[in-house]
């Protein structure tokens, strides 16, 4: 468990947070951290977890209910936040099963997990990805067909790549 910039994520991220993402991911961690462990909660959480007939499901819908409810009191978790908040968070609740005696945790539950948790916070913000595309759609419908010529050409003069997709697509 550890912070946005640990060194063992440092190879998968491309550049350090900014100490912005970093305090939102240490908040959200620690809400979520201080939920997972507050003892009412605790004792239902271990419940659940060693009723549990699917792991990776339970800690998929504990970290997405930690995290909508973080949200409904915070706002928004940022793009470059979430991904690794909700890692984190899986490997918290991973390790409580762990502990509990509820399951053997592997690398496939973790990873089965995690893109539940996608899926489902995909279906919970569909609304706001589906206002995303469109404003962009709409934004990329107002550059003037001499404007993309003229980036095309600009890129064709640097790149024999685009030149060649150019070409065979038969775009601009």
């Amino acid at each position: 468990m550890g912070l946005l910039n640990h060194p063992q994520q440092a190879s998968e991220q491309t550049e350090p947070a900014s100490p912005e993402e970093q305090k939102e991911y240490d908040d959200v961690v620690n809400t979520a951290t201080a939920f997972i462990f507050d003892k009412e909660s605790n004792d239902k959480i271990v419940k659940m977890m060693q009723e549990a007939e699917d792991p990776a499901t339970v800690v998929a819908n504990l970290t997405a209910s930690v995290g909508e409810a973080y949200e409904n009191r915070n706002g928004a978790i940022s793009d470059e936040v979430v991904q690794d908040a909700a890692a984190e968070v899986i490997e918290i609740l991973f390790d409580l099963g762990e502990k509990a005696g509820a399951w053997e945790t592997t690398e496939e539950l973790m990873e089965t997990a995690l893109f539940k948790v996608y899926e489902m916070w995909g279906e919970s913000h569909e609304e706001d990805i589906k206002a995303a595309s469109s404003e962009m759609a709409q934004q990329f419908q107002s550059i003037s067909p001499e404007t993309v010529n003229q980036a095309m050409n600009q890129l064709t003069r640097k790149n024999p790549v685009a030149e060649g997709v150019q070409s065979a697509t038969g775009a601009y």
